[in-house]
């Protein structure tokens, strides 16, 4: 969440620059992937016995 707050400024210059809409479906759809990536990694560490079975 910090991450995202920090380059909140440097990735609106990019999308300027490189004339990318954020509301398009492509970007909103690759968004929804990547944090559903990212859970269900997040699930996979919770339910572990031990880090290493993870």
């Amino acid at each position: 969440m910090i991450l995202e707050i920090l380059l909140k400024k440097p990735v609106d210059t990019f999308f300027k620059k490189h004339q990318i809409d954020e509301k398009q479906i492509g970007l909103r759809l690759f968004r929804f992937i990547k944090l559903f990536i990212i859970v269900i990694i997040g699930e996979l560490f919770f339910r572990a016995q031990t880090l290493a079975v993870g």
